[in-house]
């Protein structure tokens, strides 16, 4: 079983090797209102994910009182601390925002040297994440190209797309078919080697560093799970498609 991680910036802490996880719920917002006249209800939620909560538990036994409050000292310091990240293998981890609950169960006869932790997590971003970004390029050289890109999380992930221009590219239009989401972006300055980067998690807009926000029009595209169709319509140009794998 690999160890489990905590990491805060550049500082790593391996979890004793009597750690794990205990749960993960995560529950999806759901609104209700009364079918007027009739049985039943409407869903009328937006069926996105709440935050959720990591229950994490940690096994401690020492010879000692003195090794164990030395112990539950340094593993209180490290839970204690917040926006760090949980790595449950070597490439995925998990935000956790803060400690929300933390207790400290001793074995019957060994109070003080032998012990279950269990501490709480609030995590406000509800995703598991790789720490390798993937990326897929394509050079464009007719209006309309269709071109695919994968996406291998099961949930869909927002995109951050680059338009570099091989030429003047008056305007770009590039849909996602698989969900309908369009990107329309219309610019005279957008000329040969500029390029405009649409980065959905954020809702900017930036030709080469500038804020074009007001040059973008239609909704930032998402990519669903699996395999999405994308249409685009403009000049010749490179189009960097990147997202960060996700999963529920």
């Amino acid at each position: 079983m690999e160890s489990l991680r905590l990491v805060k910036n550049s500082d790593e802490w391996i979890l004793p090797d009597d750690s794990w996880i205990i749960g993960v719920p995560f529950t999806v917002r759901r609104k209700e209102s009364d079918r007027a006249c009739q049985h039943g209800t409407v869903d009328t939620g937006d069926g996105k994910i709440d935050s959720r909560t990591v229950d994490l538990t940690i096994y401690v036994s020492e010879e000692t009182q003195a090794e164990y409050f030395a112990a539950v000292d340094a593993i209180k310091k490290r839970l204690y601390r917040r926006d760090q990240k949980l790595y449950v293998t070597p490439s995925r981890y998990i935000n956790l925002s803060s400690l929300y609950s933390f207790k400290e169960e001793f074995i019957t006869g060994f109070a003080n040297r032998r012990c279950f932790i269990t501490a709480e997590f609030k995590c406000n971003d509800p995703f598991f994440y790789s720490d390798t970004p993937i990326a897929a390029g394509f050079t464009v050289t007719e209006s309309p190209q269709v071109f695919t890109v994968d996406n291998i999380s099961n949930v869909d992930s927002p995109a951050v797309i680059t338009v570099t221009a091989a030429e003047a590219v008056p305007s770009v239009q590039l849909t996602n078919t698989t969900n309908g989401r369009m990107s329309y972006y219309a610019d005279p300055q957008l000329t040969g080697g500029a390029a405009v980067v649409f980065d959905t998690a954020n809702a900017t807009v930036k030709r080469d560093g500038s804020n074009t926000i007001n040059a973008f029009s239609g909704t930032f595209i998402e990519l669903e799970p699996g395999d999405n169709v994308f249409s685009y319509e403009g000049a010749p140009c490179v189009i960097q498609i990147a997202y960060i794998p996700r999963w529920l």
